[in-house]
């Protein structure tokens, strides 16, 4: 999650990338990381990117119930 706020553009590309993956795929078990997980997810909806944003909101938005709006 630290790499989301990494000053390289495709670090921080992949790095939401793969928290999507993780997230679809691991969805019941990072309950008791929302803490932390949501921290990073909000500061990444302010990226300059609008990729990282994209993948970002994709976790927010899943199955078209909003948990959260950018």
């Amino acid at each position: 999650m630290a790499d989301l706020g990494d000053w390289v553009v495709n670090t921080r590309v992949k790095s939401a990338q793969l928290l999507y993956t993780l997230l679809l795929n691991e969805e019941d078990n990072v309950t008791q990381h929302l803490d932390k997980l949501l921290t990073a997810v909000y500061k990444a909806c302010n990226d300059d990117e609008p990729v990282v944003v994209q993948y970002v909101s994709c976790f927010l938005c899943c199955d078209n119930t909003t948990l959260v709006s950018c």
